[in-house]
C-alpha cells in the first residue's frame, strides 16, 4: 500500500513556506517603497522593536526631512547637538524625531542664520527641552530680521534665561569628542544669507562641511583665503541653489557625501544645473526631497549612509 501521508505533509510544508517568503517579500516591498504614500517605513518597524535609527554607532548625523529648510540632529556619545530647526510650521517633526530617541537634553543649538526656514522651529524646541548653548552669528543691525520666528527666538531665549554664543572667525571648541572650527563670515556681508555660520565639524578621521545659506562670492572669498576645506560630507548651501556650490568651491572640498536640504515642493529648489554639479564631485548625493531623512553615521573613520527615514 502506497504511503500518501509523507508526501502530503511535504507539499503542505511546501507551500506555507512559499506563503511566508511571499508575505516577507511583499511586506519588504511596501516598507521600503510605501513611505512616498504615507505607509509605515523602516524606521517605524525599527522604533516598534525598540531598535535606534543610528543603529547603536559611535556617531550619526541626521539630516531631517522637514521641507524646505534645514534641520540636522548630531548624536555622538553621550553629547547631543541640533543643527537650525527648520519651519515653526513643521515643528512636531522635530519633536518627535528627538522623543522617539528619547533626546531630552542638547549640548548646544548651532543656528547657521536667522531666516524664518533655519530658526523656525527654535523657540518651541528651547521650550520644550533643554539647552546648554546657542551658537548663532552676531547680525548687523540693518539685517535683522522683522519675522515672528525671530520675536519668537529672543523671547524663547530670555524667558528660559539663555546666553547666545557668537562665534568668533576661525574659533575653535569641544564638544565631547566632536571639534567644530567655525571658518565664516569672516567679514560683514550684505546680506543674512552670506552672514551664515560656516563651520567644520569633526568627528576622529571624519569631518562634516556646514554651509547655511552662504552664495558663491562667500565660497571664493573662503578658497582664497586658503581655509582647508576638504571635507569628507558636505551640507550643501541654500538647498542646492543656483547661487551656490560653484565648481571651484566642489573642488576644494572634494566631498565623499553630499546632502541637499530641500522639499519637493519648491519649484526653485533645487536647481537641477546645482545637483547636475553636486553630483559630478561627490561619489554620493543624497536630497531630504527624495531620500527622506538621511542618516550619516561614523565609527570615526568609515562612513554609512541610511536613507528613507
Amino acid at each position: 500500500m502506497q504511503n500518501t501521508g509523507g508526501k502530503t505533509k511535504s507539499k503542505i510544508k511546501t507551500v506555507f513556506i512559499t506563503v511566508i517568503a511571499s508575505v516577507l517579500f511583499i511586506f519588504t516591498l511596501f516598507i521600503t517603497f510605501g513611505k512616498s504614500f504615507g505607509a509605515p517605513g523602516w524606521s517605524d518597524v525599527y522604533s516598534l522593536f525598540g531598535v535606534s535609527e543610528n543603529l547603536n554607532a559611535d556617531f550619526s548625523a541626521s539630516f531631517l526631512s522637514v521641507g524646505n529648510a534645514d534641520a540636522c540632529f548630531i548624536q555622538c556619545g553621550d553629547k547631543n547637538l541640533v543643527i537650525d530647526t527648520g519651519l515653526r510650521a513643521d515643528y512636531d517633526k522635530l519633536s518627535s524625531f528627538f522623543h522617539r530617541h528619547n533626546i531630552t537634553h542638547f549640548d548646544a543649538m548651532i543656528l547657521s542664520h536667522a531666516d524664518s526656514d533655519h530658526i523656525g522651529g527654535a523657540s518651541d524646541l528651547l521650550d520644550e527641552f533643554s539647552v546648554d548653548t546657542i551658537y548663532m552669528p552676531q547680525i548687523p543691525s540693518e539685517q535683522l530680521p522683522n519675522s515672528v520666528e525671530y520675536s519668537n527666538l529672543v523671547n524663547s531665549v530670555k524667558k528660559n534665561n539663555l546666553d547666545v554664543t557668537y562665534p568668533e572667525f576661525e574659533e575653535n571648541m569641544a564638544i565631547g569628542d566632536l571639534s567644530i572650527e567655525f571658518i565664516m563670515p569672516d567679514k560683514v556681508y550684505d546680506n543674512i544669507n552670506d552672514n551664515s555660520l560656516v563651520f567644520k565639524l569633526a568627528y576622529k578621521d571624519n569631518s562634516f562641511l556646514f554651509t547655511g545659506d552662504i552664495s558663491s562670492k562667500v565660497e571664493e572669498d573662503m578658497i582664497n583665503s586658503g581655509e582647508k576645506l576638504k571635507s569628507d560630507v558636505l551640507k550643501a548651501a541654500h538647498h542646492g541653489s543656483k547661487t551656490s556650490s560653484s565648481e571651484e568651491f566642489l573642488s576644494a572640498v572634494s566631498p565623499k557625501i553630499t546632502v541637499v536640504s530641500s522639499g519637493k515642493s519648491n519649484g526653485s529648489l533645487p536647481d537641477y544645473t546645482t545637483m547636475a554639479r553636486l553630483n559630478k564631485f561627490s561619489s554620493e548625493l543624497y536630497s531630504t526631497a527624495d531620500d527622506k531623512t538621511v542618516v550619516i553615521t561614523s565609527d570615526g573613520n568609515n562612513l554609512k549612509v541610511y536613507t528613507g527615514y
